[in-house]
């Protein structure tokens, strides 16, 4: 049925080319076992709402400009890597990204919201790395005033950490800054 979660286990070879996540719910899971790791070379757009969220694990996105993810979904990134992009994940209107244990490296942007609406929401991005980026992290537009907490994240050689013109609530007092 069109409202069931789809598993993908990857194994850890190169993928090339863009994918669009567009009618159901796909879960990428990428290799971890130490004979290699899964990399996507492209973009990703997510923008399923059925039935949940999309899962994004243990993936490298590698970029020559662009966007590494593109959410207008509600999204959740586990141990993924983003590097080499003009931003690495970027939510746009009705996603949202849930980030732990991420690396955003060498983008212009890190990570991006922009978003006027979401469906879930996750208040935590614990344990990421987030370094030689232009903008670590930016938060242009984000409903609502729930604390985001960065506990655990590392900021480090990043033009500038975090770009909130907006003034979205933010707890950074457990991240550590380089």
């Amino acid at each position: 049925p069109a409202d069931t979660v789809v598993d993908i286990y990857l194994p850890p070879v190169t993928y090339t080319g863009d994918l669009h996540i567009s009618s159901r719910a796909v879960n990428l899971y990428g290799c971890c076992d130490g004979s290699g790791r899964t990399v996507i070379k492209g973009s990703l757009t997510v923008s399923t709402h059925v039935p949940d969220k999309v899962v994004l694990h243990d993936l490298d996105f590698v970029g020559n400009g662009g966007n590494g993810l593109t959410a207008t979904a509600s999204t959740m990134i586990e141990n993924c890597s983003f590097t080499g992009y003009d931003i690495g994940a970027a939510v746009e209107n009705g996603g949202m990204i849930g980030v732990e244990s991420c690396t955003f490296r060498q983008n212009g942007i890190g990570f991006r919201y922009n978003t006027n609406s979401y469906y879930s929401f996750k208040t935590a991005f614990p344990d990421s790395v987030v370094e030689d980026n232009g903008i670590g992290v930016q938060f242009l537009n984000i409903p609502g005033n729930t604390l985001l907490d960065f506990v655990g994240t590392v900021f480090s050689n990043n033009t500038t950490d975090i770009d909130n013109p907006i003034s979205y609530p933010i707890e950074t007092s457990l991240a550590t800054f380089k």
